[in-house]
């Protein structure tokens, strides 16, 4: 009887980590590829156009990753985080920045969205 359960174990075993792997294959498979690259835009901020540059890549465990540059601020290569598929929504918490922006493709060049900081939009 403890045969057939360490059996039934294993295989319970298998099947989680294959189902596991799957939703990671999955996951990776609907990062649409034309995000990857540098997104040129403005921010509207009281007024004052700021142009931002997003850069989109994968990481070496294949995870879509973000930075930003403002250069009218001088900054650079200003970690964004992980994004986050959600439906066709790109979603990017910038913790460091208390900011959040989501957006979706339009377009093969074009992403629109909404940036959000310190409670303004």
């Amino acid at each position: 009887m403890q045969i057939i359960r360490k059996i039934i174990l294993q295989i319970a075993c298998l099947g989680l980590m294959l189902f596991i792997s799957v939703a990671v294959i999955a996951q990776e498979a609907v990062i649409d590829k034309k995000i990857i690259g540098d997104w040129k835009g403005t921010l509207s901020v009281q007024g004052q156009q700021m142009p931002l540059v997003f850069h989109f890549m994968l990481n070496e465990k294949k995870v879509l990753m973000s930075t930003i540059d403002s250069p009218l601020q001088n900054g650079y290569d200003i970690p964004m985080g992980k994004v986050i598929l959600d439906e066709k929504k790109y979603k990017i918490n910038a913790a460091n920045l208390g900011a959040t922006y989501e957006g979706t493709l339009k377009d093969d060049s074009t992403l629109v969205g909404k940036w959000l900081q310190g409670g303004m939009s």
